[in-house]
């Protein structure tokens, strides 16, 4: 196993999800839900005013992926493109800090890990995918659900039809 990358950052996603954890017991899953929706909402305004002027390429899937490597790298996450299409690209996340954060807050990675990437990860960087094009979406094809499995992400350009 190669070493991890960014320790610090398993660590502070250790305590969001146990603090995640937390606010799901007082306000309920609806509740907290609703939290996470408007907060990814405004982080994703702020991180693409922070990317807008960093990326160079002019194609839009490969801005995107220029954007997504540029989000997903700064955690400490590391990933490989597996497929280039026209139309998509299939990304795999070998290791992500997310992952290891959720078994060090004890929390069931099987159920929890699928609720963070689908309620909390995909929107963030799909909101920022959208701000930087609208025609940008980024669909989760499989969640890691062992420590030796990965995640499976597609990022697509959709057509303005």
């Amino acid at each position: 196993m190669r070493a991890e990358p960014n320790p610090g950052a398993r660590r502070a996603y250790t305590l969001l999800f146990l603090l995640i954890s937390e606010i799901v017991e007082q306000l309920g899953t609806d509740g907290a839900l609703e939290a996470i929706e408007r907060a990814v909402e405004r982080e994703a305004q702020l991180l693409a005013g922070e990317l807008q002027g960093s990326l160079s390429a002019s194609n839009p899937l490969e801005r995107g992926l220029e954007a997504y490597g540029e989000l997903m790298g700064s955690i400490g996450a590391r990933f490989e493109v597996v497929e280039r299409e026209e139309s998509h690209f299939t990304i795999r996340v070998d290791y992500c800090p997310y992952y290891e954060a959720l078994i060090d807050a004890s929390i069931d990675c099987g159920y929890f890990l699928g609720g963070v990437c689908r309620n909390i990860v995909r929107p963030l960087l799909e909101a920022v995918l959208r701000q930087l094009d609208d025609r940008l979406r980024l669909e989760v094809e499989a969640v890691r659900e062992a420590a030796e499995g990965v995640c499976i992400l597609r990022m697509t350009l959709k057509s303005n039809t």
